[in-house]
């Protein structure tokens, strides 16, 4: 859209009209994919976009006056260390007066609880003659799906979980737990004429749990088996009420995913299973795939040595 300068734009948002090069930026304030937050020199937000809004989980009249030092945020860096927040972007654009680029965090969404990441970068505004920045302005996109996979692949190409004296599938299921938010992950072993799942490895709260079997009948393995993967992103309880695990858990969200032998045939599972309904399954299907190729050799390496019995 072209504003010469001196015409006039309406604004639908706001319902004044602007005129020229304003236009021009509030079109791209309100209408850009990219979040944008405009922070003082103090570090409090004194504006956001819609897109900063939706990216963050939080509404400008809640982002309004959130400094970088707010607990709330619960930023961590790559490796899941604290992110504190002097060290965040529009901070270090502050006190140096230079632009950063390319910084990835992560956030928890203040809602929901699971972990977003946002690839940002910063730059510090200045009065004209001024030697310090009045302000800063931060930019950022959600790369939550590029990072999860880019983690999954890392997760799997080292080897030190695997000769740390964990169990290959445990770790696995520790990691999609962990990765993609669900209270409970497991991998388990078709059982003869698909009647059941024997469950190999089970974490879930946070801890390793003991293994068990349980029927496919009235489960959601039930819809899973010849499919690729399976999800409920809510009601699952109210769905599958007489599933052991998911009663147990009284879940909301199910999110499965078969796996196959080098034959193609089903051999197993891994299910994952929450107490809150799942967002945005786009975001967890890919890196649930990554892993389950390896959890499906792993399993297929242990069934060739030790056959499944009823």
């Amino acid at each position: 859209m072209d504003i010469p300068a001196g015409s006039r734009y309406h604004d639908a948002t706001t319902g004044l009209e602007v005129l020229g090069l304003e236009g021009r930026y509030r079109i791209l304030f309100q209408h850009v994919l990219h979040g944008i937050v405009v922070q003082d020199a103090s570090g409090g937000i004194i504006s956001a976009n819609p897109a900063a809004e939706r990216i963050l989980g939080l509404s400008l009249a809640r982002l309004q006056g959130r400094t970088s030092s707010d607990a709330r945020w619960q930023a961590i860096h790559e490796d899941g260390s604290p992110f504190p927040g002097e060290r965040h972007p529009a901070m270090v654009a502050l006190a140096t007066g230079r632009p950063v680029d390319g910084v990835i965090m992560g956030l928890r969404h203040p809602d929901r609880g699971d972990l977003r990441w946002i690839s940002i970068a910063a730059a510090p505004l200045f009065l004209p003659g001024a030697p310090r920045p009045f302000q800063v302005i931060t930019t950022f996109e959600d790369v939550t799906e590029r990072q999860r996979n880019h983690q999954a692949l890392a997760f799997l190409a080292e080897a030190g979980w695997l000769g740390a004296g964990e169990d290959a599938l445990l770790a696995m299921a520790r990691y999609l737990a962990q990765c993609l938010g669900f209270d409970h992950a497991s991998i388990g072993q078709l059982l003869p004429g698909a009647q059941g799942i024997r469950n190999q490895a089970v974490w879930q709260d946070g801890l390793p749990r003991a293994g068990f079997d349980y029927p496919i009948a009235g489960s959601p393995c039930e819809q899973l088996l010849g499919q690729a993967w399976c999800c409920v992103p809510e009601g699952v309880c109210r769905r599958f009420p007489e599933c052991p695990p998911v009663r147990d858990l009284m879940a909301e969200s199910y999110l499965g995913t078969t796996l196959r032998g080098t034959s193609g045939a089903p051999i197993g599972v891994i299910a994952l299973i929450g107490r809150r309904p799942l967002a945005e399954p786009q975001l967890a299907g890919p890196p649930l795939r990554i892993v389950g190729l390896r959890a499906a050799a792993e399993l297929e390496r242990r069934l060739a040595g030790s056959p499944a019995t009823a």
